[in-house]
């Protein structure tokens, strides 16, 4: 057994701890035990296998403890792997002399404290995760040149992003930055990365306007800044992203406008924009967009007319978000009715006006439709109890002019059905709505 070179033993509900006469196999150079039932902690005779060059602990969630220092002996090492198990303690410093190690997955467990800078050394490292421990803390640090994957989301980094970090990694595939305390300005070395493919900023603090040197990464498929402090008008730039297909920008503090030169994008599957603070017209050239999916411009200031081109998505288009802009004024056009792969609908609160469309009946797919608070008139379509798919109908705050439901619509089992039943005899509403004084009030059914 002194001669044991392999070890595979992964995904066979091993239970126990990691025997210390492991020490005895000098020869091994693969150790696997992933997802088992293992417990207790990592041997500190685990470092007398100066041999191993890929050790693989991962998805044990009863193996606790810290990582011994003894690790740092294992000078042959290439792939550590110790992910989603229930290790504490601090990340040693030894680890930055496993000069051979070209993957580091340290996620999803307890480990804390800041990162030491000795993993700076690690020049041959391509894959470092140490993601979902929730702890790490302090600054980011700077890796080496042969970095492509990094996910450090959901800890407590915090700190600026320095330039170097980019520039010191210029190979950079996917880079997850969520889920932290980072702030200050995104650095115009972020346009140095021009392999990159996912770029995840978002739920940090980070404040100025985007770069547009970003523009420089043409590779990036998924993009977001979700949730910050990002202020400024969109850069142009963005169109130079031509493999761009998530484009994730909501809870920020974008002004301007929502810029045209977007719709040259091919692959873009999402736009979203919730709630910053951008005043433009809706781009009809948005409808040119071949792939796009879900469009999410909830929570602005948008204005203008509702573009009739947008029934041209009709073959993509599954989520049209737009409520809440105040002052998008037009009526609903009849050809959104040839949306038939649309499901959710939102247009509540603007100062949308005239009839309701009834060719929305033909949306086939559709599963919420709210248009409440507007200055819709007319009357409640018959043709929406002939939707198929439909949960949620939202109409109050309107001017209808008919005052009874269609009983095809109060006819649809489930639905979430909410109107003024202080104007509209409603007794399928499962929400009503009355005057009280200067306001309405709305309120459960019983």
């Amino acid at each position: 057994m002194t001669n044991l070179a392999t070890i595979d033993l992964e995904e066979n509900s091993i239970e126990g701890s990691i025997p210390f006469s492991i020490n005895a196999l000098t020869k091994l150079n693969f150790l696997s035990l992933d997802r088992n039932l293992l417990s207790g902690t990592i041997p500190t005779e685990i470092g007398l296998l100066t041999a191993l060059e890929f050790l693989h602990l991962a998805e044990n969630i009863k193996l606790i403890g810290s990582i011994p220092t003894e690790i740092g002996n294992t000078t042959s090492l290439q792939s550590f792997s110790i992910h989603h198990c229930s290790l504490t303690g601090t990340l040693p410093t030894i680890i930055g002399s496993l000069l051979q190690l070209r993957k580091l997955d340290l996620g999803r467990n307890f480990l804390r404290g800041n990162i030491p800078t000795e993993l700076g050394l690690l020049t041959n490292v391509r894959e470092i995760n140490l993601a979902n421990n929730n702890a790490f803390r302090g600054g980011l640090p700077k890796f080496g040149p042969a970095l492509m994957y990094c996910y450090m989301n959901h800890n407590e980094f915090s700190g600026t992003i320095s330039s170097e970090f980019f520039s010191n990694s210029p190979l950079l595939y996917v880079l997850h930055l969520h889920g932290n305390f980072l702030h200050g300005t995104i650095p115009t070395s972020i346009g140095l990365l021009t392999d990159l493919r996912e770029l995840d900023f978002k739920l940090n603090l980070l404040s100025g306007s985007l770069p547009p040197a970003i523009g420089n990464s043409t590779s990036l498929a998924s993009f977001s800044i979700v949730d910050n402090f990002i202020t400024g008008m969109i850069p142009t730039e963005l169109a130079r992203l031509t493999d761009l297909q998530i484009l994730s920008m909501g809870y920020n503090l974008l002004s301007g406008s929502l810029p045209t030169e977007l719709s040259q994008l091919p692959s873009l599957r999402l736009i979203d924009v919730d709630a910053n603070m951008l005043s433009s017209t809706l781009p009809t050239e948005y409808a040119e967009l071949p792939q796009l999916v879900n469009f999410w411009a909830r929570d602005n200031q948008l204005t203008g007319p509702l573009p009739e081109s947008y029934s041209r998505t009709n073959r993509t288009l599954v989520s049209l978000d737009l409520q809440n802009n105040n002052q998008i004024h037009s009526t609903i056009p009849s050809s959104y009715g040839a949306m038939t792969n649309l499901k959710y609908l939102y247009l509540s609160q603007n100062n949308l006006t005239g009839t309701l469309a009834s060719e929305l009946g033909h949306c086939s797919n559709l599963v919420e439709l709210t248009v409440d608070n507007n200055q819709l008139s007319g009357k409640m379509p018959k043709e929406y109890g002939l939707l198929p798919q439909i949960q949620i109908l939202k109409f109050e705050g309107n001017n209808f002019t008919e005052h009874v439901m269609p009983s095809s619509i109060c006819e649809i089992f489930g639905l979430d059905l909410s109107a003024d039943c202080d104007v509209i005899k409603c007794t399928c509403c499962s929400t009503c709505c009355f005057e009280s004084g200067e306001s309405r009030t709305c309120g459960p059914t019983f």
